[in-house]
């Protein structure tokens, strides 16, 4: 691609947004308008962006340019496993945002880099994919998502489990009233204890800790399952020393929603490994096993508790088996559809961003003042 991508049309849909805050029409279009465009992707931290390297590189529709990493033999190591000639290693994220043919910069760096990097990225002229959580801050979220609407481009953050089928038959179960009216979801997220040194032990003030890398998984899920924002949080959390710091390991955080909804969130780096939630409503509940990380090849099952009567006798369960895919994937088709105008996206990314930012954000401030209300929030 040659030209910027979708300047006026990104104008356009920023200003026509529909009830809930969508955009009515998000498609940009592509800069040279012919068949054999290609966005053209600089990935930025490849301990985690090599998996998202080659996930971007089994689209036709893209052309890695560059691989990017502070350490040298990660780079290289990299580029070997890829088996391809296309993408230039470099150790300078900014030769990513120096070249007028970058379309996206992915940035898979350390949390504590994605503030900056996202901003530097909208600021040249960049769509950002940037992972999750991306950033530790509701004033960090706010400053990047205002830097993409200034230069007209596109910013989402990864969470790639909202990609999964799984849960869309969650809430089609719900919309067809099987469980009655939802009155409660409960999420947790905890694995085995990753050993010292892990990037995940940096201090929260710098991204790091367990509520940014797992917590944030079951609130957005939440978020998602009710399909709206909480109007308070309250959090509690378990901390470690760090390096003239504090991080945080585990934790518990209260959700409440419009309506005496509820949702309770669990997290803990050194446990059984549990990455579940389940939604209880008035005559039934919804569970899933294996939420959030689900490996490709992994058969789901969405597990429906209900009354066919309403007596224990009346009790039945049904089990529906979802086939494997790779929300990964899934998750990357729709950011590279989207910023090509190829297809809309299910939601408004930079919204996305600022509504899971602000709860996370609320969670935090909540340690020892009690119930944090989001109005709060700013």
């Amino acid at each position: 691609m040659s030209e910027k991508l979708g300047r006026r049309k990104f104008i356009q849909s920023a200003t026509a947004t529909g009830a809930a805050g969508i955009y009515l029409s998000t498609a940009t279009e592509s800069r040279a308008n012919t068949a054999n465009d290609r966005v053209v992707l600089g990935i930025m931290g490849l301990n985690r962006g090599k998996a998202l390297a080659k996930l971007f590189a089994t689209r036709e529709d893209v052309s890695l340019k560059y691989l990017c990493d502070v350490d040298r033999q990660r780079v290289d190591k990299c580029l070997a496993d890829l088996e391809s000639d296309e993408p230039q290693g470099i150790t300078d994220f900014r030769q990513i945002l120096d070249d007028p043919e970058i379309d996206a910069l992915v940035c898979a760096a350390p949390n504590h880099w994605h503030g900056p990097a996202t901003i530097l990225g909208c600021q040249a002229g960049k769509h950002v994919y940037v992972e999750k959580s991306s950033t530790y801050s509701f004033d960090s979220a706010k400053k990047m998502v205002q830097s993409a609407k200034e230069n007209n481009v596109r910013l989402m953050e990864g969470f790639m489990f909202r990609f999964h089928p799984q849960h869309q038959k969650v809430k089609e179960l719900i919309n067809e009233g099987k469980i009655g009216e939802v009155k409660s979801f409960h999420g947790v997220f905890g694995f085995p204890a990753f050993p010292e040194g892990d990037i995940r032990y940096a201090p929260s003030t710098r991204g790091g800790g367990f509520l940014n890398d797992s917590g944030c998984y079951p609130i957005c899920a939440s978020r998602m399952i009710f399909d709206e924002e909480p109007l308070s949080v309250f959090c509690n959390q378990k901390m470690i020393p760090t390096k003239n710091d504090v991080t945080d390991v585990s934790g518990t955080a209260i959700l409440y929603y419009e309506n005496g909804k509820t949702a309770s969130i669990s997290y803990i780096n050194g446990s059984y490994y549990q990455a579940k939630y389940e939604v209880w409503g008035t005559e039934g509940v919804i569970s899933l096993d294996r939420a959030y990380s689900v490996p490709p090849d992994f058969t789901t099952k969405v597990t429906l508790q209900h009354n066919t009567e309403n007596n224990w006798d009346g009790r039945r369960t049904e089990i529906f088996e979802i086939e494997p895919k790779d929300h990964f994937l899934e998750m990357i088709d729709t950011f590279c559809l989207e910023i090509t105008g190829t297809k809309n996206a299910p939601f408004n990314f930079e919204q996305e961003l600022l509504n899971q930012s602000k709860v996370l954000s609320a969670a935090v401030r909540s340690m020892g003042n009690n119930v944090k209300n989001l109005k709060e929030i700013s």
